[in-house]
């Protein structure tokens, strides 16, 4: 039994290529549509995805070094988040119970899409599985165990599978696109940006739009743009945390050669996701469909952060920069505020929910909110994350463990309230 559940966490749900290709194939085969047609579109389902997930892997190795020249700089110690390490420490402590969640979560998920007149269907593997690993790591710490624990995670997960997707449908539906919705742990981030940009932007106004000269025409060539303002962004910061903390990580090369060519790295490391996304979404939207008129009639899907980012690709840069912005004053607002702990900006997921905060914001309130929304809520999250770190128990907070999904310090820190009454420990 336990192979088993480890087989369908590990090599299913947790593995987003196969589950992909796995809804690709039952839609199509639900169509009826021809063999070769099953096998291209299987195919193509699966490639698009990992062209993503190499894009992806790009943009994190940039992340990666600029992290730890923002701790330098802003000369704060604290706790850094990283999914990975949640997902780790949970898998290597509880993973049959993470199994668990993971899978019942999943069925209760198509469960609540059936019955109820919302019908959202997550089918983002890797984030599920990285949640379904936050919630049960910080209720075992909380004092919960064995069927009560997987229990009390699984419903968490289901709830918050199904609830992701139907929530941020409206704001999806309203400015961006009817095919599918989101499915992620930034409803806070989705629905604030949302709001506050209709309040202070105009969306005529858009960063794809920017009133420029014919000189400078390649500020609307969103791969040049960012490569060259990315590279002048990296070489201040680089500058300003000095040449040692920098040659830590270009090595043999020059290190002011390796600032400017991060800039480049980073721009294409968009391009190849934005170009998987487009293979993806051209592929499993219809095989989609397939389930939704046979299985779920009315359902809609949820993707991940990337599937937005074709909408405004101008705005995910400006986003993601003013996004780490507001995390660097946010970090030393709580260290100014006395906070028993310190959350270090995560560049990593500040890049994913900045980018995706940009083309929310950009969609609803053009490039003046892309530019001051993302910087305030930037802000908001990082005392969040300070605030909720505290109360996600004895295992997550014995290890120095953070998540890092802006939901954790709005909807998991009511969670983390009502789970440390109940739980009694932690």
């Amino acid at each position: 039994m336990q192979a088993i559940l480890d087989f369908l966490v590990g090599q299913i749900f947790g593995n987003a290529a196969v589950l992909f290709g796995l809804v690709s194939l039952v839609g199509l085969l639900l169509l009826r549509k021809p063999i070769e047609d099953v096998v291209m579109g299987v195919t193509k389902t699966i490639i698009g995805f990992l062209i993503l997930l190499a894009g992806a892997m790009t943009l994190s190795n940039i992340c990666t070094p600029i992290a730890s020249w923002v701790g330098t700089i802003l000369g704060v110690q604290g706790v850094q988040p990283n999914m990975w390490v949640v997902l780790s420490l949970g898998m290597s402590q509880y993973g049959r119970e993470v199994g668990l969640a993971l899978t019942f979560g999943f069925l209760l998920n198509i469960l609540l899409a059936r019955v109820l007149p919302w019908k959202g269907i997550n089918v983002t593997g890797h984030i599920m599985l990285l949640w379904a690993a936050w919630v049960t790591t910080a209720l075992a710490g909380l004092g919960y165990t064995g069927a009560t624990l997987v229990l009390t995670a699984t419903i968490a997960c289901g709830v918050s599978y199904w609830f992701f997707v139907v929530a941020s449908r409206p704001f999806m539906k309203d400015r961006i696109t009817s095919e599918w919705a989101l499915c992620m742990p930034n409803i806070t981030g989705i629905a604030l940006t949302s709001w506050l940009s209709r309040l202070i932007g105009d969306p005529e106004q858009s960063c794809e739009d920017i009133p420029v000269s014919d000189r400078f025409a390649w500020v609307r060539d969103s791969v040049v743009s960012i490569a060259i303002f990315g590279s002048i962004i990296w070489l201040i910061v680089g500058l300003i945390a000095g040449r040692e903390a920098v040659q830590a990580f270009s090595g043999d090369q020059n290190w002011i050669i390796y600032l400017l060519l991060l800039g480049a790295q980073f721009s294409a490391g968009i391009a190849v996701v934005l170009f998987g996304v487009r293979m993806l979404i051209a592929e499993i939207v219809p095989a989609f469909n397939g389930i939704a008129k046979r299985l779920l009639p009315g359902s809609i899907m949820g993707l991940d952060y990337p599937t937005v980012f074709t909408f405004a690709p101008t705005a995910v840069f400006v986003g993601f920069f003013c996004k780490l912005l507001g995390a660097g004053v946010g970090t030393l607002l709580q260290a100014a505020l006395g906070f028993p702990v310190v959350v270090l900006p995560s560049v990593f997921m500040d890049f994913w929910d900045g980018a995706l905060m940009g083309v929310f914001a950009d969609r609803f309130g053009g490039r003046r909110a892309a530019f001051l929304v993302p910087f305030v809520l930037g802000i908001g999250i990082q005392l969040l994350w300070g605030l909720s770190y505290p109360l996600t128990g004895s295992v997550l907070t014995g290890n120095a463990v953070c998540m890092d999904y802006p939901d954790c310090g709005t909807f998991g820190l009511v969670f983390l309230w009502i789970a440390r009454f109940f739980g009694g420990g932690g």
